[in-house]
Protein backbone atom coordinates (compact mmCIF):
# COMPACT_ATOMS: atom_id res chain seq x y z
CA UNK A 1 0.00 0.00 0.00
CA UNK A 2 1.41 3.40 -0.95
CA UNK A 3 1.55 5.92 2.01
CA UNK A 4 0.81 9.55 1.18
CA UNK A 5 3.30 11.53 3.05
CA UNK A 6 3.83 15.15 1.42
CA UNK A 7 5.40 17.15 4.25
CA UNK A 8 9.03 15.88 5.20
CA UNK A 9 10.13 18.60 4.49
CA UNK A 10 7.94 21.54 6.05
CA UNK A 11 6.60 21.22 9.54
CA UNK A 12 9.05 18.35 10.46
CA UNK A 13 12.34 20.04 8.72
CA UNK A 14 11.12 23.31 11.03
CA UNK A 15 11.26 21.74 14.51
CA UNK A 16 14.11 20.12 13.83
CA UNK A 17 16.08 23.33 12.81
CA UNK A 18 14.69 24.96 16.01
CA UNK A 19 16.21 22.07 18.56
CA UNK A 20 19.86 22.06 16.76
CA UNK A 21 20.29 25.65 18.09
CA UNK A 22 23.07 25.49 21.40
CA UNK A 23 24.06 21.79 21.07
CA UNK A 24 26.96 20.44 22.71
CA UNK A 25 30.32 21.70 22.16
CA UNK A 26 30.29 25.07 20.03
CA UNK A 27 27.02 23.59 17.61
CA UNK A 28 24.67 25.85 16.57
CA UNK A 29 23.27 24.46 13.08
CA UNK A 30 24.53 21.17 12.35
CA UNK A 31 24.87 18.98 9.00
CA UNK A 32 21.65 17.53 7.25
CA UNK A 33 21.49 16.16 3.54
CA UNK A 34 17.98 16.60 3.63
CA UNK A 35 18.25 19.52 1.21
CA UNK A 36 19.96 16.92 -1.32
CA UNK A 37 16.21 14.75 -1.69
CA UNK A 38 14.14 17.74 -2.65
CA UNK A 39 11.87 17.15 -5.41
CA UNK A 40 13.18 18.67 -8.36
CA UNK A 41 15.30 22.62 -8.59
CA UNK A 42 14.81 23.64 -4.98
CA UNK A 43 15.77 26.67 -3.11
CA UNK A 44 15.41 27.97 0.63
CA UNK A 45 16.24 30.43 3.29
CA UNK A 46 16.26 29.86 6.93
CA UNK A 47 16.48 32.27 9.86
CA UNK A 48 16.22 30.67 13.73
CA UNK A 49 16.61 33.35 16.75
CA UNK A 50 17.90 31.24 20.29
CA UNK A 51 17.39 32.85 23.46
CA UNK A 52 19.13 31.31 26.13
CA UNK A 53 18.72 31.50 30.33
CA UNK A 54 21.72 30.38 32.00
CA UNK A 55 22.12 31.36 35.07
CA UNK A 56 24.09 30.10 38.43
CA UNK A 57 22.21 28.10 41.03
CA UNK A 58 19.51 30.48 42.84
CA UNK A 59 20.31 33.14 40.97
CA UNK A 60 17.43 35.05 39.03
CA UNK A 61 17.48 35.00 34.86
CA UNK A 62 18.91 38.49 35.53
CA UNK A 63 22.53 36.75 35.85
CA UNK A 64 22.20 35.24 32.23
CA UNK A 65 25.95 34.51 31.17
CA UNK A 66 24.87 32.95 27.45
CA UNK A 67 23.69 35.59 25.09
CA UNK A 68 20.94 35.01 21.79
CA UNK A 69 22.10 35.01 18.73
CA UNK A 70 20.38 34.00 15.28
CA UNK A 71 21.48 31.43 12.77
CA UNK A 72 20.90 32.36 8.90
CA UNK A 73 20.85 29.31 5.88
CA UNK A 74 20.54 29.58 2.13
CA UNK A 75 20.22 26.33 -0.02
CA UNK A 76 19.73 25.70 -3.71
CA UNK A 77 19.83 22.52 -5.44
CA UNK A 78 19.63 22.13 -9.09
CA UNK A 79 18.66 18.64 -9.99
CA UNK A 80 20.28 17.54 -13.39
CA UNK A 81 18.44 14.76 -14.47
CA UNK A 82 17.12 11.32 -12.52
CA UNK A 83 20.63 10.16 -11.55
CA UNK A 84 22.74 13.75 -10.37
CA UNK A 85 21.76 16.80 -7.63
CA UNK A 86 24.49 19.24 -6.52
CA UNK A 87 23.56 21.79 -3.78
CA UNK A 88 25.02 24.75 -2.29
CA UNK A 89 24.49 25.90 1.16
CA UNK A 90 25.73 28.93 2.79
CA UNK A 91 25.27 29.21 7.16
CA UNK A 92 26.27 32.73 9.26
CA UNK A 93 26.81 30.28 12.49
CA UNK A 94 27.31 26.68 12.48
CA UNK A 95 29.42 26.56 15.77
CA UNK A 96 29.74 29.78 17.77
CA UNK A 97 29.83 30.81 21.81
CA UNK A 98 28.74 34.09 23.37
CA UNK A 99 29.24 34.09 26.80
CA UNK A 100 29.76 36.96 29.40
CA UNK A 101 29.96 36.78 33.05
CA UNK A 102 29.56 40.69 33.41
CA UNK A 103 26.51 40.04 35.38
CA UNK A 104 28.32 37.64 37.84
CA UNK A 105 31.16 40.69 38.46
CA UNK A 106 34.05 38.88 36.30
CA UNK A 107 35.83 40.01 32.90
CA UNK A 108 35.61 36.86 31.49
CA UNK A 109 34.24 36.84 28.40
CA UNK A 110 34.20 35.05 24.85
CA UNK A 111 32.59 35.20 21.45
CA UNK A 112 33.27 32.33 18.48
CA UNK A 113 32.13 33.53 14.97
CA UNK A 114 31.76 31.03 12.29
CA UNK A 115 30.65 31.01 8.53
CA UNK A 116 30.77 28.02 6.10
CA UNK A 117 30.10 27.30 2.83
CA UNK A 118 29.21 23.71 1.10
CA UNK A 119 28.93 22.32 -2.24
CA UNK A 120 27.38 18.86 -2.38
CA UNK A 121 26.60 16.45 -4.81
CA UNK A 122 24.57 13.01 -4.95
CA UNK A 123 24.31 10.34 -7.30
CA UNK A 124 21.13 7.90 -7.15
CA UNK A 125 22.01 4.51 -8.47
CA UNK A 126 19.07 3.23 -8.48
CA UNK A 127 15.38 4.82 -6.85
CA UNK A 128 16.65 3.24 -3.57
CA UNK A 129 20.02 3.60 -3.31
CA UNK A 130 22.33 7.13 -3.38
CA UNK A 131 25.54 7.92 -2.46
CA UNK A 132 26.63 11.78 -1.87
CA UNK A 133 29.66 13.53 -1.01
CA UNK A 134 31.05 17.21 -1.21
CA UNK A 135 33.35 19.90 0.50
CA UNK A 136 32.69 22.24 3.23
CA UNK A 137 34.98 25.57 3.79
CA UNK A 138 34.82 27.26 7.25
CA UNK A 139 35.64 30.53 8.82
CA UNK A 140 36.17 31.37 12.37
CA UNK A 141 37.51 34.16 14.30
CA UNK A 142 37.43 34.93 18.08
CA UNK A 143 37.59 37.15 20.73
CA UNK A 144 38.17 37.05 24.44
CA UNK A 145 38.51 38.76 28.17
CA UNK A 146 40.46 36.06 30.01
CA UNK A 147 42.44 38.33 32.34
CA UNK A 148 42.12 35.66 35.37
CA UNK A 149 42.27 32.85 32.73
CA UNK A 150 46.28 33.66 32.03
CA UNK A 151 45.43 36.23 29.35
CA UNK A 152 46.95 39.61 30.65
CA UNK A 153 44.87 41.76 28.45
CA UNK A 154 41.55 41.40 26.26
CA UNK A 155 42.55 39.84 22.98
CA UNK A 156 41.29 39.97 19.74
CA UNK A 157 42.14 36.14 17.45
CA UNK A 158 42.25 36.33 13.78
CA UNK A 159 40.22 35.17 11.38
CA UNK A 160 41.20 31.24 10.28
CA UNK A 161 39.77 28.58 7.78
CA UNK A 162 40.13 25.11 6.66
CA UNK A 163 37.98 22.81 4.46
CA UNK A 164 36.98 19.33 4.89
CA UNK A 165 34.77 16.88 3.12
CA UNK A 166 31.31 15.18 3.29
CA UNK A 167 30.51 11.53 2.84
CA UNK A 168 27.09 9.73 3.01
CA UNK A 169 24.52 6.94 1.67
CA UNK A 170 21.15 6.86 1.56
CA UNK A 171 18.20 4.00 1.34
CA UNK A 172 14.69 4.99 0.48
CA UNK A 173 11.81 3.11 -0.41
CA UNK A 174 9.18 6.27 -2.05
CA UNK A 175 6.02 4.19 -1.91
CA UNK A 176 6.25 4.85 1.88
CA UNK A 177 8.58 7.74 1.99
CA UNK A 178 11.10 5.69 3.94
CA UNK A 179 14.46 7.25 3.86
CA UNK A 180 17.73 6.28 6.04
CA UNK A 181 20.78 7.93 5.60
CA UNK A 182 24.50 8.12 7.30
CA UNK A 183 26.49 11.13 6.62
CA UNK A 184 30.31 11.82 7.86
CA UNK A 185 31.89 14.95 8.11
CA UNK A 186 36.04 15.83 8.90
CA UNK A 187 37.53 17.42 11.25
CA UNK A 188 38.22 21.30 10.72
CA UNK A 189 41.12 23.32 12.45
CA UNK A 190 41.89 26.37 13.00
CA UNK A 191 44.91 28.60 13.80
CA UNK A 192 43.95 31.87 15.21
CA UNK A 193 46.85 34.50 16.20
CA UNK A 194 46.48 35.50 19.74
CA UNK A 195 46.72 39.31 19.66
CA UNK A 196 46.68 41.30 22.87
CA UNK A 197 44.23 44.41 22.10
CA UNK A 198 45.84 46.74 23.57
CA UNK A 199 49.83 46.04 23.12
CA UNK A 200 49.31 44.05 19.45
CA UNK A 201 51.21 41.74 20.50
CA UNK A 202 51.42 38.50 18.72
CA UNK A 203 51.01 35.84 21.51
CA UNK A 204 51.13 32.70 19.13
CA UNK A 205 48.48 30.75 18.00
CA UNK A 206 45.63 29.23 19.70
CA UNK A 207 43.86 26.25 17.98
CA UNK A 208 40.41 25.66 17.73
CA UNK A 209 38.14 23.26 15.83
CA UNK A 210 35.22 22.00 14.15
CA UNK A 211 34.75 18.29 15.11
CA UNK A 212 34.65 14.87 12.87
CA UNK A 213 30.74 13.95 13.17
CA UNK A 214 28.78 10.89 12.41
CA UNK A 215 25.24 11.73 11.27
CA UNK A 216 22.06 9.16 10.84
CA UNK A 217 18.82 10.14 9.92
CA UNK A 218 15.45 8.67 8.89
CA UNK A 219 12.16 9.00 8.00
CA UNK A 220 9.13 6.58 7.52
CA UNK A 221 5.83 7.00 6.54
CA UNK A 222 3.72 5.29 9.15
CA UNK A 223 -0.16 5.98 8.41
CA UNK A 224 -1.64 7.60 5.25
CA UNK A 225 -0.52 11.45 5.94
CA UNK A 226 1.93 10.60 8.65
CA UNK A 227 5.55 10.36 9.03
CA UNK A 228 7.72 9.59 11.90
CA UNK A 229 11.56 10.95 11.65
CA UNK A 230 14.78 11.24 13.87
CA UNK A 231 18.04 11.79 14.20
CA UNK A 232 21.19 10.50 15.91
CA UNK A 233 24.16 12.59 15.86
CA UNK A 234 28.08 11.35 17.57
CA UNK A 235 30.54 15.04 17.25
CA UNK A 236 34.06 14.07 18.41
CA UNK A 237 34.07 17.66 20.34
CA UNK A 238 37.07 16.40 22.36
CA UNK A 239 39.51 16.91 19.78
CA UNK A 240 38.13 20.12 18.80
CA UNK A 241 39.06 21.97 21.82
CA UNK A 242 40.16 26.10 22.17
CA UNK A 243 43.87 25.86 23.06
CA UNK A 244 45.93 28.62 24.10
CA UNK A 245 49.44 29.35 22.55
CA UNK A 246 52.48 28.08 24.60
CA UNK A 247 53.38 31.67 25.21
CA UNK A 248 50.55 30.82 28.15
CA UNK A 249 51.42 27.46 29.00
CA UNK A 250 49.17 25.91 26.09
CA UNK A 251 46.40 26.38 28.91
CA UNK A 252 42.70 24.84 27.04
CA UNK A 253 40.21 27.24 27.33
CA UNK A 254 37.29 24.63 26.96
CA UNK A 255 37.29 21.07 27.96
CA UNK A 256 34.73 19.56 25.64
CA UNK A 257 33.35 16.33 25.61
CA UNK A 258 32.42 14.12 22.49
CA UNK A 259 28.42 14.52 22.48
CA UNK A 260 25.39 12.41 21.09
CA UNK A 261 22.41 13.70 20.51
CA UNK A 262 19.24 12.27 19.73
CA UNK A 263 15.73 13.37 18.31
CA UNK A 264 12.44 11.93 17.43
CA UNK A 265 9.87 13.38 15.83
CA UNK A 266 6.16 13.26 13.85
CA UNK A 267 4.37 14.75 11.64
CA UNK A 268 1.11 14.97 9.78
CA UNK A 269 -0.21 16.81 7.48
CA UNK A 270 -3.45 18.45 8.25
CA UNK A 271 -4.84 19.29 4.30
CA UNK A 272 -3.35 19.97 1.35
CA UNK A 273 -1.65 22.97 2.19
CA UNK A 274 -1.06 22.50 5.84
CA UNK A 275 1.11 20.27 8.20
CA UNK A 276 2.27 20.21 11.71
CA UNK A 277 4.89 18.07 13.76
CA UNK A 278 6.45 17.43 16.95
CA UNK A 279 9.80 16.69 17.91
CA UNK A 280 11.49 15.46 21.01
CA UNK A 281 15.18 16.17 21.56
CA UNK A 282 17.66 14.79 24.14
CA UNK A 283 21.92 14.97 24.40
CA UNK A 284 23.07 12.79 26.72
CA UNK A 285 25.05 14.48 30.04
CA UNK A 286 28.64 14.39 30.19
CA UNK A 287 31.55 14.52 32.81
CA UNK A 288 32.32 18.17 34.86
CA UNK A 289 33.17 19.88 35.55
CA UNK A 290 32.48 21.79 31.95
CA UNK A 291 33.66 24.44 30.35
CA UNK A 292 32.76 28.22 31.34
CA UNK A 293 32.03 28.81 27.59
CA UNK A 294 29.59 26.14 27.92
CA UNK A 295 28.19 25.87 31.26
CA UNK A 296 25.63 23.43 30.89
CA UNK A 297 25.46 19.60 30.35
CA UNK A 298 22.93 17.73 29.02
CA UNK A 299 19.68 19.06 26.55
CA UNK A 300 16.23 17.56 26.93
CA UNK A 301 13.59 19.73 24.96
CA UNK A 302 10.11 19.53 22.70
CA UNK A 303 9.54 21.22 19.37
CA UNK A 304 6.54 22.40 17.73
CA UNK A 305 5.78 23.27 13.78
CA UNK A 306 3.79 24.02 11.27
CA UNK A 307 4.04 24.75 7.19
CA UNK A 308 2.12 25.92 4.65
CA UNK A 309 2.17 25.79 0.84
CA UNK A 310 0.94 28.55 -0.74
CA UNK A 311 -0.95 28.36 -4.33
CA UNK A 312 1.69 28.89 -5.65
CA UNK A 313 3.94 26.23 -4.18
CA UNK A 314 6.16 28.64 -1.86
CA UNK A 315 6.38 27.26 1.75
CA UNK A 316 6.39 28.27 4.68
CA UNK A 317 7.63 26.91 7.91
CA UNK A 318 7.80 28.24 11.38
CA UNK A 319 8.53 25.88 14.62
CA UNK A 320 9.42 26.82 18.06
CA UNK A 321 11.88 24.81 20.56
CA UNK A 322 11.97 24.65 24.52
CA UNK A 323 14.50 22.31 26.05
CA UNK A 324 15.71 22.23 29.57
CA UNK A 325 19.31 21.88 29.86
CA UNK A 326 21.22 20.12 32.58
CA UNK A 327 22.93 21.66 35.63
CA UNK A 328 26.69 21.73 35.50
CA UNK A 329 29.54 23.10 37.53
CA UNK A 330 32.32 25.00 35.45
CA UNK A 331 35.95 24.56 35.65
CA UNK A 332 36.00 28.14 37.81
CA UNK A 333 34.13 26.19 40.41
CA UNK A 334 30.31 28.09 39.61
CA UNK A 335 27.43 25.75 39.32
CA UNK A 336 24.73 26.64 36.85
CA UNK A 337 21.37 25.15 37.70
CA UNK A 338 17.58 26.10 36.24
CA UNK A 339 19.29 26.21 32.96
CA UNK A 340 16.92 26.65 29.47
CA UNK A 341 16.79 28.32 25.82
CA UNK A 342 14.15 28.77 23.76
CA UNK A 343 14.48 28.39 19.64
CA UNK A 344 12.41 29.86 17.23
CA UNK A 345 12.94 28.76 13.25
CA UNK A 346 11.14 30.26 9.99
CA UNK A 347 12.22 28.63 6.24
CA UNK A 348 10.61 29.70 3.39
CA UNK A 349 11.01 27.21 0.32
CA UNK A 350 10.22 26.02 -3.09
CA UNK A 351 10.49 23.54 -5.64
CA UNK A 352 10.31 24.65 -9.31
Amino acid sequence: MKIKTILASGAAASTLIASSAFAGGMDRATFSPSILFEQGNYAEATLGLTLPSVSPAGAPHAFNVAESFTTLKFGYKHQFNDKLAVAFVYNNNPIGVDINYASLGSPLRGSVDSTSATLLAKYSFTDRFSAYGGVKHQWAKATADLTPNGIPEPTTFSKDSDTGYILGVAYEIPDIALRVSLSYESELEFDLDTIGAGSGTNYGATTAGSPEAYTLEFQSGIATDTLLFGSVRRAKWSDSNIILPAAFGSTPLSNFEDTTSYSLGIGRKISDAFSMSVTLSYEESGAEPVSPLAPTNGIAGIGIGGAYTAANGVKTSMGINYSKRGDAVTSAGTNFADNEVITMGLKVSKSF
